[in-house]
């Protein structure tokens, strides 16, 4: 069994959650207010996954960046947006402070209350680690959630991100 930790508790992120934890895995959702300390949430997860708005990616890296990530942990960006400061993608802000971990991009024309009703909905992971993204299509595929693997994770993030623009 798959341990998914899911960083942002808000409708995105709980969205997500209740998609893994569909699938059999064992999934905790944390978010700043959670009682549980980060250090703990993240304790054995192979996946790390960031639901957070852009202007918390940062500080969330941040502080992941201080605990004990094996360089084996997946990290996943569910987040849309550019670093106002240096327009760096979501993604971009992982790898350059995990640089030895897989970084999957998670984006694609979800409607986080489609998914939570249980609607059809379709999502791409794509990153250059291709096993990477087979564990994160595996975990998140469902009946109703279709997740295609793409190797273009700039592409992909910069697509999502665009789209909410127009």
């Amino acid at each position: 069994m798959t341990k998914i930790t899911i960083i942002g508790a808000g409708v995105w992120g709980t969205a997500l959650y209740s998609l893994a934890s569909k699938n059999g895995d064992q999934v905790c959702l944390w978010s700043r207010r959670s009682q549980t300390k980060l250090a703990d949430a993240i304790k054995s997860s192979s996946i790390i996954l960031s639901a957070v708005s852009m202007s918390g990616v940062n500080s969330v890296a941040q502080q992941l960046k201080g605990l004990s990530v094996s360089p084996d942990v997946i990290l996943v960006t569910a987040t849309k947006g550019l670093d106002l400061q240096t327009t760096r993608t979501p993604s971009q802000i992982w790898q350059a402070e995990f640089p030895n971990n897989p970084v999957v991009v998670l984006s694609g024309p979800n409607l986080s209350k489609e998914i939570k009703q249980g609607l059809p909905a379709a999502t791409v992971v794509a990153s250059t680690d291709v096993k990477a993204t087979q564990i994160l299509q595996q975990a998140f595929s469902s009946p109703n959630f279709r997740v295609y693997t793409n190797r273009d994770p700039l592409g992909v993030e910069l697509g999502g991100t665009l789209k909410n623009v127009m």
